[in-house]
């Protein structure tokens, strides 16, 4: 897994004999939750999170299937999902509650 940035999911060549790795392993800060989590980022994805406008910014706008496990571990745990995704979760619970008690009232 080292070998893969985990912002931007490209394979990474390994470092050969005298030759620096392109993956380098950084603490990305969110600071809105008080936490840094360490990842293993290339310049492309530090480019990434620094346009999105951090961490935070870049996990809600991700789909979750998109992401490396670790990040939707993070995503997950701080409850980074968008409005869409929360209303589509909301929305199929709240149709079905009504439905149940018409029935009851139609007996």
């Amino acid at each position: 897994m080292a070998n893969v940035c985990e912002i931007t999911r490209k394979k990474s060549p390994k470092a050969e004999a005298g030759k620096k790795s392109v993956l380098q392993k950084r603490k990305i800060e969110l600071p809105e939750f008080k936490t840094a989590y360490r990842l293993h980022v290339s310049e492309e994805g530090l480019k990434v999170l620094k346009d999105k406008g951090g961490l935070a910014s870049f996990l809600k706008e991700q789909d979750e299937k998109k992401l490396s496990a670790k990040l939707q571990r993070v995503k997950r745990k701080h409850g980074l999902v968008k409005q869409e995704e929360k209303k589509a979760e909301e929305a199929p619970a709240a149709e079905t509650v009504p439905a149940a008690s018409e029935e009851t009232v139609a007996e």
